[in-house]
């Protein structure tokens, strides 16, 4: 049986993060109009305004498709285009871990919320976070290790029932 439990971020980081994108494509996508003098280029602003909404989607699908899968004796994390799946008894928590010690590899990082594969020295982790809550790692051997924020791992401990 699979226990599925959704860890979107709060609706406060969902809107900062739409802010953001407002905010970039008032700056930006009137530029192809200033550099031309009297006929706006097209062509630019039609990119422009395609990449602009293919990032948008692209954000939007990553703050709205976070979830854990609780699967007999193993713990898969979705988060957007990212996932990755561990044994859950192979998990052991690491103390005292910030996100300052990481460096992304192959992830999103945005205001209050990071996902996707991150480095800290020569150690690979999968890190879901969804709030400004301290991190909580763990490593695993033989796979990469899990760093999530606090409020998900919350979320999730009552389905591992005391397993990590």
């Amino acid at each position: 049986m699979n226990n599925i439990v959704g860890l979107n971020p709060d609706f406060k980081v969902i809107l900062m993060n739409v802010a953001m994108l407002v905010l970039i494509a008032l700056v930006f996508l009137p530029v192809p109009y200033w550099l031309s003098n009297s006929n706006p280029n097209k062509l630019a602003a039609s990119i422009a305004t395609t990449l602009f909404v293919i990032i948008a989607l692209f954000v939007g699908y990553q703050l709205l498709s976070n979830k854990a899968v609780i699967k007999e004796e193993k713990l898969l994390m979705k988060s957007g285009v990212y996932s990755h799946e561990w044994v859950i008894s192979s998990l052991r928590r690491e103390e005292g871990v910030s996100l300052e010690d990481f460096s992304r590899s192959n992830g999103i990082h945005i205001i209050h919320y990071s996902s996707g594969y991150y480095h800290k020295g020569k150690n690979k982790y999968f890190i879901l976070r969804v709030s400004k809550r301290p991190l909580i790692c763990f490593n695993s051997e033989g796979n990469i290790g899990l760093c999530i924020d606090e409020s998900v791992f919350e979320k999730i401990k009552g389905e591992l029932q005391g397993k990590i």
